[in-house]
């Protein structure tokens, strides 16, 4: 395939490249996404430390590099294989057909505010006659650094759609990483004092043990939330509370105990009348195994009987079992909450059907429980000496 370079410029190349370095490539790509379809424009791509040349291409959904330039950036041990030849029809009716594909290419944008770095993933084609195509259409126009977060909120996220830029002003639940964005945001804010007085976790918890002191620490965190000029609800925010629920439990001074409507909901849960009613249920309390003592002993019978290989019949065993699992998370302690300052107490034991172990403190004369764990013993390791078995777990909790 051979293409006139003239039919796919409609500006002199030294002069676009000139007035692209004078403003933000965001703004450029904009403008031109809202032009006729197939209009091209040049602009300067800094890729392994070199310059390039590339045609942005109004009506190109794809991004393309030529061979030629994959082997100069020595990119050839990148390259991989599509699962079956792709034909791409660029703006002047061309097709080009194209079988290999290199991912995570940097490119650079130099503009006049500094440079945007973009990560690309590029189809090789043999037949390009210069070295980059970008493609303009369902092209992520903002940079992830420009993601300023209010708990859930960004600066600006810009999507080229077909009718125009849609713009976000706040952050969609539909991306795939918006919680990982705000956890790792919020964390590098509060870092110095996390696990101190401040929890993050889908929500900022703020705990004091006095009132003087609460005030201190909530002035403390809306000064660094100001300081990084992020904004709260304050419809979603609550204050001065002794209790909260908070992803099922409910905290306060005492500790942590279930939610009261989840332990109406295991309560009043019927009995299960197939495999899937099974596997439910243990999903629902395998939430709060961290309250049953030895839980995966407990529960082995109603594991083992939704298992795909175990048929259906539903035993006294599994009966008694269903009905102790209730029993015990309707009647379960209050965990403490752990106090980082006084020393841990973990006590251990083994058997050849399962292991346990429960971590504890001393709460003034009383030994209280922090959270207990279980395991099932693996059937590899039922032949080992009691010592052993001990030991495996301090491993394996």
């Amino acid at each position: 395939m051979h293409l006139d370079q003239t039919t796919l410029c409609t500006l002199d190349v030294p002069e676009a490249l000139k007035e692209w370095s004078a403003r933000d490539p965001r703004e450029s790509w904009a403008a031109k996404s809202k032009g006729p379809r197939g209009e091209h424009f040049v602009v300067e791509v800094g890729v392994g430390g070199r310059k390039y040349g590339a045609f942005i291409d109004n009506g190109s959904t794809r991004n393309f590099i030529s061979r030629d330039c994959v082997e100069r950036l020595r990119l050839g041990g990148r390259v991989q294989r599509l699962s079956r030849f792709m034909a791409s029809t660029l703006a002047n009716n061309d097709c080009t057909f194209v079988h290999d594909y290199v991912k995570y290419v940097v490119c650079t944008f130099s503009y006049g505010g500094g440079e945007l770095n973009h990560k690309i993933l590029f189809l090789v084609s043999g037949d390009l006659p210069f070295d980059i195509l970008l493609g303009m259409l369902k092209h992520v126009l903002s940079d992830a650094r420009t993601v300023r977060l209010a708990k859930y909120k960004a600066r600006r996220l810009r999507l080229d759609r077909r009718y125009g830029l849609h713009k976000f002003v706040v952050m969609s639940f539909g991306l795939c990483n918006m919680p990982g964005t705000f956890q790792h945001a919020v964390n590098r804010i509060f870092h110095n004092y996390l696990d101190k007085f401040i929890f993050v976790y889908l929500d900022i918890l703020i705990v004091s043990k006095i009132v003087v002191k609460h005030a201190k620490h909530v002035d403390l965190v809306l000064g660094l939330l100001r300081q990084h000029k992020y904004t709260i609800n304050l419809k979603k925010c609550e204050s001065g509370r002794t209790k909260i629920l908070y992803l099922g439990h409910e905290l306060s001074a005492e500790g942590v105990k279930m939610e009261d409507a989840k332990v109406a909901s295991i309560r009043d849960s019927p009995r299960p009348q197939s495999v899937t009613k099974v596997r439910s249920f243990l999903e629902m309390i395998g939430y709060y195994r961290n309250f049953v003592k030895n839980y995966s002993t407990t529960a082995s019978p109603l594991t083992d009987l939704a298992r795909l290989d175990t048929p259906w019949e539903l035993t006294d065993d599994c009966e008694r079992t269903f009905k102790r699992l209730k029993h015990a998370l309707m009647h379960h302690e209050v965990l403490m909450l752990p106090d980082p300052a006084k020393p841990f107490i973990v006590t251990t034991d083994a058997s050849q059907y399962g292991i346990g172990a429960v971590l504890a403190q001393h709460d003034r004369k009383n030994l209280k429980p922090i959270e207990y764990m279980s395991k099932k013993m693996p059937s590899k390791k039922l032949a080992r000496s009691t010592y052993e078995r001990e030991l495996f777990v301090c491993t394996k909790l």
